[in-house]
């Protein structure tokens, strides 16, 4: 069975299920990172990105072999975690915490992760 609180419902959370676990990448406009669920123990992606001061954070359950993608080594020029992130991210319905409208499941490819808002 699924966890109520960490994967998509039609309901809309009332509180954040995810706690901190480590920051895997930290950069000025972008932060990726790894959670759990804090009534089930699911590990999860956490990735925020500042768009114009406004701070869009998302995260979702993720399996073994995205958490292997993650930690692959970065090459020289530009760490690809982030890179990473947001095509994982694209491939779930993740929980968005919106600037304007807070908590909320949406499809991840409706997310903004990069570049302003319109």
């Amino acid at each position: 069975m699924t966890c109520q609180h960490c994967f998509p419902t039609d309901k809309r959370p009332i509180e954040l299920p995810f706690r901190a676990l480590r920051t895997v990448a930290d950069d000025s406009h972008e932060i990726v990172g790894l959670a759990s669920c804090e009534h089930c123990g699911q590990l999860a992606l956490h990735f925020g990105v500042d768009v114009y001061d406004d701070c869009w954070r998302y995260w979702c359950p993720i399996d073994d072999q995205e958490l292997a993608r993650l930690s692959e080594p970065d090459g020289e020029d530009e760490p690809k975690v982030y890179d990473t992130a947001r095509s994982i991210i694209r491939d779930h319905t993740v929980l968005q915490d919106h600037p304007v409208h807070g908590l909320g499941w949406v499809p991840g490819t409706g997310c903004v992760l990069d570049g302003p808002p319109w």
